[in-house]
């Protein structure tokens, strides 16, 4: 990402202000401000818990209304945010014809990624599907297209089953559902996923 002035530097430290006092200096303001400014006012601006419009991160205000804030004319205020915009830094939803503002990065400049850079990185480390869990779900939905008599279940078990299997088993797993379908003279006796794994029915001769 390229630097910007929504960008948070790991080096450099954050400070705990409270937004009352950021309240009383974006009130003293009676002339055009700088672009550093106008960022500390879209972030002041933009709401820190959910509500019923608009979510956290998010600003809901009217084109003139952030002329106004930012002491700008209406084309100046429209090129600045549709710039932050095309940067990645602002994104937009609407709701009707109401335009939502949403600051891409606020949890890492005024949330619980602030100053930790690498938290968010490893959360969704955490939260993304490691390989072996890809190849269970792309094997478990191919099993069940195969055999589309078997109600899908137990898949906590076949995952399970799954897991013990080496590499090159996988494989054959996946690739000889088919050819293990065919195989059956009596549909009605087709096994589970967790019963074809756990059973090895793809080893075919």
């Amino acid at each position: 990402m390229k630097k910007t002035h929504f960008t948070a530097s790991p080096n450099e430290g954050f400070l705990l202000i409270p937004r009352n006092l950021i309240k009383k200096l974006v009130l003293q303001l009676n002339s055009s401000i700088s672009e550093d400014m106008a960022m500390l006012i879209i972030l002041y601006h933009c709401n820190y818990s959910d509500k019923k419009e608009i979510k956290r991160s998010e600003a809901l205000l009217t084109l003139s209304e952030w002329s106004r804030l930012f002491h700008w004319s209406m084309s100046q205020t429209r090129r600045y945010i549709n710039r932050l915009i095309r940067e990645g830094e602002l994104s937009q939803r609407y709701e009707g014809r109401k335009r939502i503002l949403c600051v891409t990065h606020y949890e890492e400049l005024c949330g619980k990624y602030a100053g930790h850079t690498s938290a968010r990185k490893s959360e969704k480390r955490k939260t993304e599907p490691s390989k072996t869990e890809r190849e269970f779900e792309r094997f478990w939905t191919h099993y069940h297209e195969v055999n589309r008599n078997i109600e899908p279940s137990d898949k906590e078990l076949a995952r399970k089953e799954w897991g013990k299997l080496s590499v090159q088993e996988r494989i054959m797993a996946y690739e000889n559902a088919y050819d293990f379908y065919i195989s059956m003279s009596d549909l009605s006796h087709a096994k589970k996923a967790y019963n074809y794994l756990r059973h090895k029915s793809f080893m075919i001769g």
